[in-house]
């Protein structure tokens, strides 16, 4: 149910639903809780990146705290960064997270439109 409303949620926030893709995200992150570490993890990181597209990167920021190095938050923790005009940081991010990423394409083209992005920046 957890990984349902994570990826529900994250359809309402590419088609422009904010108010119910947050309801949808929030809802996740109290579900997982600390029973289901990754999909905590991977709720929190959709939750930080709609942050990040509504200005707040303070939220964003406290959202992924302590989450840093781990896979599903490689994308937010490198959005974030860019955010915060770090774009070597970004990168790094990136880099790592496409050198441990096995067959996920979908993955592996979004961070390399993120890694472009800060490069672009840098």
């Amino acid at each position: 149910m957890t990984t349902c409303r994570t990826h529900h949620g994250r359809v309402l926030f590419a088609v422009g639903d904010w108010a119910r893709a947050e309801t949808e995200l929030q809802a996740a992150v109290k579900m997982a809780g600390g029973a289901e570490p990754v999909m905590h993890a991977e709720a929190l990181a959709s939750l930080a990146e709609l942050r990040l597209a509504q200005g707040w990167g303070d939220e964003a920021a406290r959202l992924l705290a302590g989450y840093e190095d781990h896979p599903v938050t490689a994308h937010a923790w490198a959005r974030l960064q860019l955010a915060e005009g770090a774009p070597a940081a970004s990168a790094a991010v990136v880099r790592r997270r496409l050198r441990d990423l096995d067959d996920d394409r979908l993955e592996r083209s979004a961070l390399i439109d993120l890694l472009t992005e800060a490069e672009r920046l840098w």
